[in-house]
């Protein structure tokens, strides 16, 4: 699954700016669709609908596990709350992974992950491991 794909960027003294392609939030397009009027017809775009969260969803785990394995980082952003907001649509209907804010190495010992994991959600300890529920997030870290 291809990331948010970078055009241009600006730094000023006080911020930088960086440009991507165009992209729509997740949730947007989601609430959108069933007003969409790129497929008329309700049930056909009941059925492709269908068949682009399929396909999202595989894209997704599949770019997932890539960042993830060998576990050379971690990117747990979709696990915030509001992390789907870390996936993006393209104006192609494309899906990109964003969220990249939270990757965490491995091999970081300074990494947001072991130091702010925490801070991400208590919902976050509802679906994460029972190694983290117990020892919290430096136990992925092993």
């Amino acid at each position: 699954m291809p990331s948010l794909r970078y055009i241009d960027s600006l730094e000023t003294e006080t911020h930088v700016y960086i440009a991507t392609e165009r992209v729509k939030p997740l949730p947007t397009i989601l609430s959108d669709w069933s007003s969409s009027t790129f497929i008329p017809n309700p049930q056909s775009r009941a059925q492709g609908k269908l068949e682009w969260l399929a396909w999202g969803i595989k894209s997704l785990a599949t770019g997932l596990a890539f960042i993830n394995a060998p576990p050379l980082s971690q990117h747990h952003a979709l696990l915030a709350p509001g992390g789907v907001g870390s996936v993006w649509i393209t104006e192609a209907l494309e899906w990109r992974l964003g969220g990249f804010e939270v990757l965490t190495g491995m091999e970081d010992g300074q990494g947001v992950l072991w130091g702010a994991g925490g801070l991400i959600g208590k919902e976050v300890g509802e679906v994460s491991s029972p190694e983290v529920r117990k020892s919290g997030w430096s136990a992925l870290r092993e």
